[in-house]
Parts: structure tokens; sequence; C-alpha cells
């Protein structure tokens, strides 16, 4: 018997006529239709040929790939976050104008004579007023040994307190504490600044009172150094 490899092999010009059918319009697959002629071994060309035809399955048999919903999920997602940031940054951007605004307004509202004085404006005037509290406390020191305040001199305050120096009220400075308006139940004491501002603290039977000025006539008593405090800048 004549093998049927053989048989096939003789059928050169008749077989694998290809015919393409092109792609499948729904899959995007390209099948080809191939007829195969086939002839028995021995009956030459006398013998009648069958033609076996391969097609592709039927379109209709192959589903198409369905698309996945997951993009048009995703897309949604992302356009909530970007309306989400956008509006995020208005937020912030409308909350950083008001506070810009708000510190302007109150830069423009605070008058001008409330400008901080100069440090070393300040420091003197610290200086100025440890000065007379010390000094203060020599003169009660004194007062309590006296019963009075008329007793008071540069020399007796001196005596108890050598390192501070007291002079007449007009003999005051930056170096030297005025001493002045002595009566039994009070007396003010003055210094001035390395600035030039005068300072003063007074006793009187109410109490301990203070001032500050630019000169020394406006607080060398003890009716003019009546403020309850010195300022709060300390100048």
């Amino acid at each position: 018997m004549t093998d049927l490899n053989e048989a096939y092999a003789d059928t050169d010009a008749d077989t694998d006529a290809d015919t393409d059918a092109g792609p499948d319009t729904e899959t995007g697959v390209r099948w080809a239709n191939r007829e195969v002629m086939l002839q028995p071994p021995g009956l030459g060309d006398a013998g009648k040929k069958a033609v076996v035809t391969l097609n592709p399955a039927p379109s209709s048999l192959i589903k198409p790939v369905e698309k996945s919903g997951a993009k048009p999920v995703l897309k949604g997602l992302l356009v909530v976050v970007v309306v989400v940031g956008v509006g995020l940054g208005a937020v912030f951007a409308l909350r950083s104008t008001g506070a810009e605004k708000t510190t302007a307004t109150t830069e423009e509202d605070a008058p001008a004579d409330e400008a901080a004085p100069p440090a070393g404006e300040v420091d003197a005037g610290r200086a100025a007023q440890t000065t007379l509290r010390n000094g203060l406390l020599v003169a009660k020191t004194q007062y309590t040994n006296d019963g009075t305040y008329v007793s008071l001199s540069a020399a007796s305050l001196e005596a108890i307190e050598p390192t501070l120096d007291f002079d007449i009220m007009s003999s005051a400075d930056a170096d030297t504490v005025g001493l002045g308006d002595l009566s039994e139940t009070g007396f003010v004491m003055v210094s001035e600044t390395t600035t030039g501002t005068w300072y003063c603290i007074a006793e009187t039977p109410a109490g301990t009172t203070f001032g500050q000025a630019p000169e020394l006539a406006s607080i060398d008593t003890v009716a003019e150094c009546a403020q309850p405090e010195w300022s709060a800048a300390g100048v």
C-alpha cells in the first residue's frame, strides 16, 4: 500500500492553494482558507481528486474579548482627585491672602507713637530704674533707724550702701543719684540715663510712686513724681 504522505507529495501543483480570507472584523485575527487536493495512490491522473477545505471557525463562534470597565473607573477617580486638589489649593490660597491682609491692616492701624524704642535706650532706662530701687531700699533702711526721712543725706546713705553715689538734686546725673524734697514721711530720688532721660522714685505716706521725663525739672519733687509705675517699655 502506498503511503498517504507520498500521495501528498505527488500533488505539488494541486496542493496548498491558499486563499487569504482577511482579518475577522470582530476579533482582528487573520485566517486563511486552505484547499488541499488529495489523490488516492495508484489511480494516476484518471483518479478522482478529493478537495479538503480548511476553514477557520465561524466568526459568530469567536467571542471578542470584552474590554474591562477599569479604565473609565480610574478616569473617574482621577477627575475626583484633581477636583479635590484644586479645591484645597483654592482654600489655602484664600486663607493665606486673608492672613496677609490681617497682618497688613494691623501694621497700618498701629499708632506711630507706639513704635518700640531703640534697644540701647531700653537698657539704659532699666539700669536707671534698678539704681533708684536700690536707693529707695537704702533710704528705708535709714528710716527704720531714725523714724524720719528728714535726716537723709548723701553721707548717711553712702555709709549704708557704698556702691551708690548720692548728692543733692542739682548735682544728679547718670552716675549720681539726686536726693531732695525731704519730709518726715517722704522724699524723692532721681537718676539720669546715658541717653538723657530722667527717672524718679518717691516715697509718700500713700506708698511708692514713679515718674520719667526728658528733663530733671519735671520730676524733682514728690508731687511731680506721682505715677503708679514706670512705662512698660522701660524708658
